[in-house]
Parts: C-alpha cells; sequence; structure tokens
C-alpha cells in the first residue's frame, strides 16, 4: 500500500571499494527491513470500509466504525452490570532510514467505558480522551442509549476525530494507525484472570493508511 525508499549517507568512504559500499548497503538494507523500520510487522485487520481520513489545513480527521457484534461472552458480562472499557488508539509515523524505530509525530487516544445502568435500563457510554481516566470519569462526556446494539454502535464508531495536528505532520511519507481494542486491564480484578486466553475476550482491531496530502481525502470502500 505504500512506497518506501532508503536514503544513501551524505558522507562516503573514498577507500572503500564501490562493490563493497554496494554489498555494505544492500546488508543495511536488509537489517533495517527485517528490524521494522521500513514497517510494523504486526498482523493488521483488513481495512474495514466507510474509512475516511481528511487533511485539513488544520487537523488531520478520522471517521471510521467497528462492524463486528460483540460475542456472546462479553455482551453477558455487560448485562450483569460489569463495566467494560475500550480504547480507540490514532498514531501518526514516518520511517526513519538510520533507526530501528519509526518516528511518531502525534498519538490521539479515546478511552470508552460502557455499563449497563439497571435503576434507569439506559446503558451509559462515557468517554475521555485519556489514556487511564480510571479516576477521571467525573470529567469525561457522557450518553445514554436504550439498547445495547445503540451503545455499541456509538463505541465502535468514530466521525470526524481530530487525531493530529496540522503542524505537528511531516509534509508526506507518513501514515496513519489506528487500533481499536478492549482494555482487560481496566476490569475488575477477578475478572482479569485468564480472560488473555479466551477467544470471546479478545477483540482487537489495527490498520495502517497513507496520511494524504492537504486539502485531499482518502476513502477507503468495501475494504480497499
Amino acid at each position: 500500500m505504500m512506497d518506501f525508499s532508503t536514503h544513501d549517507s551524505t558522507k562516503h568512504a573514498p577507500d572503500v571499494p564501490d562493490p563493497w559500499r554496494r554489498r555494505w548497503t544492500a546488508a543495511l538494507a536488509l537489517c533495517l527491513l527485517s528490524s521494522g523500520v521500513m514497517g510494523s510487522a504486526q498482523a493488521q485487520s483488513p481495512l474495514p470500509s466507510g474509512v475516511v481520513v481528511q487533511r485539513t489545513a488544520e487537523n488531520l480527521l478520522l471517521s471510521t466504525r467497528v462492524g463486528e457484534p460483540l460475542s456472546p461472552a462479553i455482551q453477558e458480562a455487560l448485562n450483569k452490570g460489569v463495566p467494560l472499557y475500550f480504547v480507540w488508539t490514532a498514531e501518526v509515523q514516518s520511517p526513519r532510514w538510520y533507526h530501528w524505530q519509526d518516528r511518531t509525530h502525534s498519538r490521539a487516544v479515546r478511552t470508552l467505558r460502557l455499563a449497563y445502568q439497571a435503576l434507569s435500563g439506559h446503558w451509559r457510554l462515557s468517554w475521555s480522551n485519556d489514556s487511564s481516566p480510571a479516576g477521571g470519569w467525573r470529567n469525561a462526556v457522557h450518553q445514554n442509549h436504550p439498547t445495547l446494539d445503540e451503545a455499541w454502535a456509538a463505541v465502535g464508531r468514530m466521525l470526524n476525530w481530530p487525531v493530529a495536528n496540522h503542524a505537528d505532520l511531516p509534509p508526506q511519507g507518513a501514515w496513519l494507525t489506528v487500533n481499536f481494542a478492549m482494555d482487560l486491564s481496566l476490569l475488575p480484578r477477578p475478572f482479569q484472570i485468564g480472560l488473555g486466553n479466551q477467544a470471546d475476550w479478545v477483540l482487537e482491531r489495527n490498520y495502517r493508511l497513507p496520511v494524504p496530502a492537504v486539502g485531499m481525502t482518502l476513502e477507503s470502500r468495501n475494504g480497499q
């Protein structure tokens, strides 16, 4: 989906024969590829349809959604009143040919808490632009939904989310990595034991796509 290139150093060693220099450059490129400079080796989910990335003169805006239904185990826990936590993360990165780590230009996080309110019969959805808002939900935004389906749709939908400021972005060559996952570490302690090995409790989607130029919009249809 993206093309990468390596850049030769401006400092040359005149006493090194050209054949050896070419071999050294090829070996370096191979090391960079294997170490992940050219892109993360982490398995990515298929790019969902309806993803829209718009770059304006002020912000980089992301619209996306998770269309998969909740597993029966997660639904059962929610119906029993167990609050669950979900995290959206969006990072803008670009490759650094001289370093094994990609450069991170910006990082945006949104954490959501979903819980059933037995007294009112509503589903309470709270969200905060904080990676660990356990003690700060009093400052979060709260919404009430009549059904679990509507509440889950709100959890898995982001509309015109400003994930980066234009001033923080490079002119070109950057990509946007998006991750959505349920955060098991925020569950009550008894629920955390062994859940990471249960398929019904593993909920994570991640994908990567190029950052468009200023004034351009990138849209995905039918997973392409």
